[in-house]
């Protein structure tokens, strides 16, 4: 006796059986084809089909290959359309004659989109997917979770999971600033929106957030990013020469002159000199490599107040008090007439 798997779909797949006997004339016999059909009775599968997979009833496995993406390392490319095929198949991944239902999910919150359902016609269908967030064991740019899985479901079925490795996309040429406070979260914005958690802080180590002091080092970071805040630890271009500029008015800009990247992030510190505690100042970040500008990004309000007094001012007439400069007013003392009242004016 013998057992056939091979039916590929409801149609059924045609076969026969060959005998061979030598010493006759005729040594040969083939018999008349059979058709095999899937089987309608017992467990049905999900099968899904990434690029690089292919379909092989009448397996186990149903499917033959592995995913393959486009980047260079075959890998997937965080913000690209991937075709992904589904099927509602036997045992043996024959695909079945079914119209049910199967649920697409994947453990990235924020895929698009992270949940759909695909309806099948003659137990298939197929549907475009984009993958957001980096997901890789590449050396030096591990990430946790390092794979992203994509599954397919139904109550009836036996569920498939497949895994996938996502790179950032390291042609765009974005950047994103963060002020201490605040931490970077890829794939939860699309630039330049977002893409991080927190405000800025002038102290970190304790518990209410705090505005920052006139004259302290703030840490500051400038990320080279792809449009859903992946880091770009290699931009194709090269790493950038970063600027930072600011909006207080008594800093040299550029606060931050030509500093380079090292894989695809600059962490630097910064003083501002003037109170502003409503809106706050701002930092505006741009960069360059090998002749090509990276998107310019725009830091959050940072919220400065004054020190501690360390020292007295005094202003004549003529003078005007400005905070944050080097000296701390502006004008000349007006001549006054010996004999004649005028007024001190406290800093």
């Amino acid at each position: 006796s013998v057992t056939l798997y091979k039916a590929v779909n409801s149609t059924g797949f045609a076969h026969n059986f060959v005998a061979t006997v030598g010493g006759f004339t005729n040594p040969t016999y083939i018999t008349p084809e059979l058709t095999l059909y899937p089987d309608t009775v017992g467990p049905k599968k999900v099968r899904l089909l990434l690029p690089g997979e292919l379909p092989d009833p009448g397996t186990v496995a149903g499917k033959s290959g592995t995913p393959t993406g486009p980047a260079a390392d075959t890998h997937f490319i965080a913000g690209q359309s991937v075709s992904i095929t589904v099927d509602g198949t036997d045992s043996w991944g024959n695909i079945l004659d079914v119209s049910d239902t199967i649920d697409i999910t994947t453990d990235d919150a924020y895929d698009s989109p992270v949940t759909r359902n695909v309806p099948l016609t003659e137990g298939t269908s197929s549907f475009n997917h984009i993958f957001i967030t980096e997901r890789t064991s590449d050396a030096g740019e591990v990430t946790t979770p390092n794979v992203t899985t994509i599954t397919g479901s139904n109550i009836l079925y036996t569920d498939q999971n497949v895994t996938v490795t996502v790179d950032d996309d390291d042609t765009v040429r974005n950047l994103q600033i963060l002020v201490q406070g605040e931490t970077p979260v890829p794939g939860s914005d699309v630039w330049p929106a977002g893409g991080k958690t927190g405000v800025p802080d002038g102290d970190t180590g304790t518990g209410p957030i705090e505005n920052f002091i006139a004259g302290q080092n703030i840490t500051v970071t400038v990320r080279a990013v792809d449009n859903y805040y992946n880091l770009v630890e290699s931009p194709i271009v090269g790493q950038p020469l970063i600027q930072v500029t600011a909006d207080d008015p008594n800093i040299t800009n550029p606060i931050v002159p030509s500093a380079p990247m090292t894989n695809g992030v600059l962490t630097t510190s910064i003083q501002l000199r003037t109170r502003n505690v409503f809106p706050g100042w701002v930092l505006v970040t741009t960069g360059v490599a090998s002749g090509l500008g990276f998107n310019n990004d725009t830091s959050a309000n940072i919220k400065v107040e004054a020190g501690a007094m360390t020292q007295l001012q005094i202003l004549v007439p003529g003078e005007t008090p400005v905070q944050g400069s080097g000296t701390g007013k502006v004008g000349a003392p007006i001549t006054q007439t010996a004999g004649i009242q005028f007024n001190l004016a406290p800093g």
